[in-house]
């Protein structure tokens, strides 16, 4: 599972689940206010029926020297300008020439996209960036673009140039990182290049020098003027002292528009200049050591916690309840989706959809083989005790299966039980005088009640041998306690004086339909035993060794002396049985017996009925 999954990252098959999961890690932060640095003087829709579109020279340059009247301290201007709109191009040139705050943005192209240059007054100046966005399948802004360059000197983006104009009176600028040159290094903040597999991403175009973005502030946005209000002079003061001023347009038929994290299906993207805005905030906070980069992980961690996620899967294998196997899987799931989330808050990408599709194909197919295996299981078990116990005790084995330790029952153990042997006391007569078929017929009519009762009082039925019945209780689970002992020699005894009952019943009908009649004797002793299964795999069958088995077939057996039990049912009890019972069975003792294969005679209790 770990190769498929692994394979489906590498192929880029999760590419867009997994960017779709970064976003709604981005949504999920604790929220921040926006940069109070910068301001975004917004040409609006009204502002382009009123000022014309494209807005002259002399429109750009009124903004300009107005947002610096205000005590802008910076003006980064994403507006392209390579062709001059009159009236008023000697006005902006004046105004640039005369105020090097303010920088301009362009459009450096590329890859099939034209380049389009800045204004003529500011080429070949450190006063331009370019303003192109990087834009991943889905429309989707993640990431920001700091260096660009096609062979020759590199072209820095209009957020970078902007950045560093307000930091450069504290002494900050880009340039390479110490311990590594290859590495930006702005103020307190290295900031290493966006590779093509960073988090989610899998072949991603990493053309130049770019960073994710971290979009700091969302959702809310940047405090924001309108040119119309700039330029009538009803813009606020506080809103542009000291601040970044970025001038763009929101006017929907400029369509400068994109989706990010925030934004995407919500009907609201953030316009270019805000953006670029947002990139600049983050560049600063970067520098200042407000905050740290957009971490991704090292592929090889990546890798290894993937592997971890689908070791986590095998969880079905280990819990033997399904209670307990909900509980093992929701915990871990609810520990990947806290990883997943605390992670997001620290702005570090933890790839969640392949570790959660490990976690949860390994889960499912782990699941899947536990549940043949236990349906195997079961039907084996099934196999062997359905037909000796009831349905209800049969489903108790099941669920009882693991205190077998090894989650069979296979396997020879130690049982503590009483054995009951049931025999019909004048059988023979009736099988010389009847035909087989009629004698079939006949002692089925006793069989079936007597299987019914035994298994309604929870006995296990080991054997049929002609006229007789073996049954056991307290086996094939466990009795450990002497209160489970007791209850075992309790409903060996309240079963056997079921059976006299209703053999009394069968000799009454029997007697009616002018049958013959026949006398029930009952032995019930309590012992060590071994139970196991023995048989080979294609024929198997529980049984329980031990001499408790052979005391209670004697006890069944014994011959009292003057007593005819023809028909009246008879039940003896072993002394060990006697001692389980304490005072609940009016009994006798009626002395000891010698029994076949114990050196000792076996004190005998008869039941009273």
């Amino acid at each position: 599972m770990f190769a498929a999954i692994l394979g489906l990252r590498l192929a880029g098959s999760l590419e867009r689940m997994e960017l779709a999961a970064y976003d709604a890690g981005m949504r999920l932060r604790p929220e921040r206010a926006p940069d109070p640095r910068l301001v975004f003087i917004d040409e609006t829709e009204d502002d382009l029926q009123r000022f014309g579109h494209p807005l002259s020279d002399a429109t750009l340059a009124r903004a300009i020297e107005r947002a610096l009247a205000l005590g802008a301290a910076v003006v980064g201007m994403d507006k392209f300008r390579d062709i001059p709109v009159p009236p008023g191009r000697e006005a902006l040139e004046r105004t640039l020439a005369r105020n090097q705050e303010v920088y301009w943005g362009y459009q450096y192209g590329g890859s099939g996209v034209r380049r389009i240059l800045p204004p003529r007054a500011l080429a070949g100046t450190p006063r331009i960036g370019f303003v192109d966005v990087t834009v991943d399948a889905g429309g989707v802004a993640r990431r920001g673009l700091l260096y660009l360059d096609e062979g020759g000197p590199a072209a820095s983006s209009l957020a970078l140039v902007v950045a560093a104009a307000w930091l450069a009176p504290q002494g900050i600028a880009p340039q390479p990182d110490p311990a590594n040159p290859a590495l930006l290094r702005l103020g307190q903040a290295t900031i290493a290049p966006f590779e093509p597999w960073d988090g989610g991403y899998a072949g991603a175009d990493a053309a130049g020098y770019q960073m994710l973005l971290d979009f700091g502030g969302a959702p809310a946005r940047i405090a924001r003027v309108s040119l119309g209000d700039l330029l009538d002079g009803k813009a606020d003061p506080a809103l542009l002292r000291g601040r970044i001023a970025i001038v763009g347009s929101s006017a929907h038929s400029l369509r400068d528009f994109f989706e990010t994290p925030f934004t995407a299906g919500s009907g609201a993207p953030l316009t270019g200049a805000e953006l670029q805005a947002h990139h600049v905030s983050q560049l600063l906070r970067l520098a200042l050591g407000e905050s740290a980069p957009v971490r991704t992980l090292p592929k090889a961690l990546e890798f290894a916690l993937l592997a971890l996620a689908c070791l986590a899967g095998l969880a079905p294998w280990l819990a033997s309840r399904a209670l307990w196997l909900a509980a093992c899987l929701a915990a871990l799931a609810g520990l990947l989706a806290a990883a997943w989330a605390a992670a997001a808050a620290r702005d570090l990408w933890l790839p969640v959809v392949p570790l959660a599709l490990g976690f949860l194909i390994t889960a499912g197919v782990s699941a899947g083989q536990r549940a043949l295996r236990e349906a195997r299981e079961r039907a084996e078990l099934m196999a062997i005790f359905s037909r000796h116990v009831s349905a209800e005790v049969a489903q108790e084995l099941w669920r009882r299966r693991s205190e077998a330790g090894d989650g069979t029952w296979l396997r020879p153990r130690q049982l503590a039980i009483t054995v009951l042997f049931a025999d019909l006391h004048g059988y023979s007569p009736v099988a010389e005088s009847h035909t087989p078929e009629a004698t079939a017929a006949w002692l089925n009519e006793f069989i079936r009640p007597m299987a019914e009762i035994i298994m309604a009082h929870r006995g296990v039925i080991r054997q049929y041998a002609g006229d007789a019945v073996m049954a056991v209780f307290g086996a094939p689970i466990p009795s450990a306690t002497p209160a489970e002992r007791e209850r075992d020699a309790r409903a060996a005894l309240d079963c056997a004086r079921e059976m006299c009952r209703r053999h009394a019943e069968l000799n009454r009908s029997w007697r009616e339909a002018g049958e013959p009649t026949s006398g029930l004797r009952i032995g019930i002793h309590s012992g060590a035993v071994v139970g196991c299964v023995i048989g080979s795999r294609e024929r198997l069958e529980y049984t329980v060794i031990g001499d408790a088995v052979n005391v209670a077939a004697r006890l069944q057996s014994l011959e009292l002396p003057g007593g005819d039990e023809r028909e009246a049912g008879r039940i003896l009890l072993s002394a060990e049985t006697r001692a389980l019972l304490l005072a609940e069975a009016p009994c006798e003792p009626i002395g000891a017996y010698p029994v076949k294969g114990r050196a000792a005679p076996v004190e005998v209790f008869l039941v009273s009925r």
